[in-house]
């Protein structure tokens, strides 16, 4: 059995599958899920800041995830 450790293509696809879930949750109004992207977010992007300037510049599609990573994007 493979654990995600050991597959980083894995965890990247687990990761922007719970970006982009949440983010369209939010895209609906969904509060709870708004909150739980804005804390996935600025965990994911306070490890990897490239993430969120990468997301920030490009148009998603989610305007929820584009918002949250233009807020933790690092470029002036």
């Amino acid at each position: 059995m493979k654990v995600l450790s050991e597959a980083p293509e894995d965890l990247q696809t687990a990761m922007a599958n719970v970006m982009l879930s949440c983010s369209q949750a939010c895209d609906l109004d969904s509060r709870p899920s708004c909150d739980h992207l804005e804390e996935f977010m600025q965990i994911t992007c306070g490890a990897v800041v490239s993430i969120c300037d990468g997301m920030c510049s490009d148009e998603t599609k989610s305007p929820s995830l584009n918002r949250a990573a233009c807020a933790h994007d690092s470029t002036p």
